[in-house]
Formats: C-alpha cells, sequence, structure tokens
C-alpha cells in the first residue's frame, strides 16, 4: 500500500545508497515522499504505470500498453526516461504537485466506471435480469461506447435523452432511481449536460439544467 513507502524509505536510507536511483510505482505520490534524499546522495522518482491492476500474477501483461508517468530528480530523469523507452514503453513526465490530481483522473476512468457499471447491473437486475442475461446485455453497450469514445471523443460520442433534451424522459429517471443510484444519475447527467451544451451551442438546455439542479 501506498503508506508503506514512507515506511520502507526510512529503512534503506540509511543504508549505502548514494548513486542510486530510488523510484516507486505509487499513483497518487510523489517522489517527494522520499524525504531528505538529497542528504543520502540517492536520486529519488516516482515511475507509475496508468494501469488497472487486478491481478497480481496476471496484469503485468498488460504493462506494454501503458503509459508511464514520471516524475522527479530532474538531472537524472533522462535515464529513467530512457531505460523506459529502451523497453518499448510510452512515457510522459508529470510534475511532484500534480500526482494527486492525476491520480484522481485515472480513478474516474478506471475504478469509478466499475462503480457506474456495478449501478446499472442494479437496476436491470430489479428489472428481472438474471446475472448472465446482465452481462450479455450491457457488454456490447459498455465496449461501443467506450470504443466510440476513444476514436472520436467524448463530445462526438455523446447520445441519449440528455443530448436530445429530453426533459421528460430524464424526469422519469430520477422519479424511478433511489439512493446513490440516482445520485450517481443526476450527477453525471450534469457532466453530459456539459458537454451536450458545447456540442449544441444553438440549443436551449435551461429547464434540463434546472432540472437536474432541482
Amino acid at each position: 500500500p501506498d503508506d508503506a513507502i514512507s515506511i520502507v524509505w526510512e529503512q534503506i536510507k540509511h543504508m549505502s545508497i548514494t548513486g542510486k536511483m530510488i523510484c516507486h510505482c505509487s499513483g497518487s505520490l510523489s517522489s517527494e515522499i522520499f524525504k531528505d534524499i538529497e542528504e543520502t546522495g540517492a536520486f529519488g522518482f516516482s515511475v507509475h504505470p496508468l494501469l488497472a491492476v487486478s491481478d497480481r500474477y496476471k496484469s503485468y501483461q498488460e504493462l506494454p500498453k501503458a503509459l508511464f508517468t514520471i516524475e522527479g530528480n530532474e538531472k537524472h530523469i533522462d535515464e529513467i526516461e530512457g531505460l523506459l523507452k529502451s523497453c518499448n514503453l510510452s512515457t510522459a513526465r508529470i510534475s511532484a504537485a500534480m500526482k494527486t490530481r492525476y491520480h484522481g483522473a485515472a480513478v474516474f476512468a478506471s475504478n469509478l466506471v466499475v462503480g457506474l457499471i456495478q449501478s446499472a447491473q442494479e437496476e436491470l437486475r430489479i428489472c428481472g435480469f438474471s446475472d448472465e442475461q446482465v452481462a450479455d446485455a450491457i457488454t456490447p453497450l459498455i465496449v461501443g461506447n467506450v470504443n466510440k469514445v476513444l476514436s472520436v471523443g467524448t463530445k462526438d460520442a455523446l447520445t441519449g435523452p440528455i443530448e436530445r433534451n429530453d426533459v421528460g424522459t430524464v424526469k422519469k429517471h430520477l422519479n424511478t432511481f433511489e439512493g446513490n443510484n440516482l445520485d450517481v444519475y443526476r450527477i453525471l447527467s450534469r457532466k453530459a449536460l456539459e458537454i451536450a451544451m458545447d456540442k449544441h451551442p444553438d440549443s436551449d438546455y435551461k429547464a434540463m439544467d434546472q432540472l437536474l439542479s432541482s
């Protein structure tokens, strides 16, 4: 866990590490976790693969596809980047100050998508779908939509009642859902509304905005 990194660092910082490059792979922490590293003569970096690691034995197989974000000692960061590129890996540099925001963005695209799909599954089960039917029903919807977004971008991929300005349908949805699923629907609908308003600047979305804000 991320909390263990500083503990491990406190154990190794007293060793003979002059000239060594010390890296951690946390997405949320920066190289600043290596407190007083300058005094040791070592160089600190964070090297994070932008990848969902869900299986400790198999997820490594996806590493060649992942973007590795790196930050740390400016004098030697070229060497870390060169090491990764020599393994045919894609890299991007990031500032230490942006690591938490960067990690949060990754959570939007990964962990929170899992929660969103869970909400869809729950509502379909209430409709009477079996677990097998749920999987069969939403797989082409999810895969097709993600592929479309990645291909043309969020604005051109947006469809549905928000874009169509179908206030009546959205109102029915809001009156149907409950609890967290209602909150998820309302919040993400407001984000979809932002995209729709950008996509159709001449459309009047005031009624939709009022509905989702109430």
